[in-house]
């Protein structure tokens, strides 16, 4: 059984069980992975360790049900609500985002329905273990599709592993050229599990 170790906001993960530390998604590689969603109208997103409310700005950008992020941090969930408000103004046309400040792996947070479900590496691997029995009790609970978006998947296995999830994407997408200094394209995997 692996031991859990939290980290405070900004910190370094500690442990197999622990949260990551913050890092920014890539907006073109996020888009690339959510393209894969087949109906975004009956979908509910959710970013689970939403840091600054990146994916959840680029999931804005499809018509989502819901938009929802989860983070632990205080300090980043007030980050991520200001750019929300920032992109509600701007784009009034586009699904509302809710920053909700809390532990991601709490059962109920989840919602109900066809859901998407974003990380990029916000767990170390028994947290990401507890995330997917969370997923599987939600399929458990009724039928619906589950998509779990996976951006830089260190514990992939756990997934693959489940019988309840099957691959549906390649394991890299082009990143955006922006995020790189000498303008060179980059790969940034992501793999995409649909229930």
């Amino acid at each position: 059984m692996c031991g859990v170790v939290l980290r405070a906001a900004g910190g370094n993960e500690q442990g197999n069980g622990a949260n990551s530390g913050y890092l920014g998604s890539d907006p073109g590689v996020i888009r690339c992975a959510l393209e894969i969603v087949a109906d975004h109208e009956r979908t509910a997103f959710i970013d689970l360790g939403c840091g600054k409310g990146r994916a959840l700005i680029v999931a804005s950008e499809f018509p989502f049900r819901s938009i929802t992020g989860i983070e632990i941090s205080a300090e980043l969930a007030s980050i991520a609500e200001a750019n929300a408000e920032i992109i509600s103004r701007n784009f009034p046309q586009r699904p509302a985002i809710r920053v909700v400040t809390g532990d991601a792996l709490d059962s109920s947070a989840l919602p109900g329905g066809d859901l998407a479900t974003y990380l990029y590496h916000p767990f170390g691997e028994c947290l990401v273990e507890r995330c997917l029995q969370d997923i599987e009790y939600a399929l458990a609970q009724e039928t619906r599709s589950i998509y779990v978006i996976y951006n830089n998947p260190m514990w992939a296995r756990v997934f693959d592993e489940s019988p309840l999830l099957r691959r549906l994407s390649p394991p890299t997408a082009a990143a955006g050229t922006s995020s790189v200094r000498d303008g060179s394209l980059r790969r940034e995997p992501f793999i995409v599990w649909r229930s």
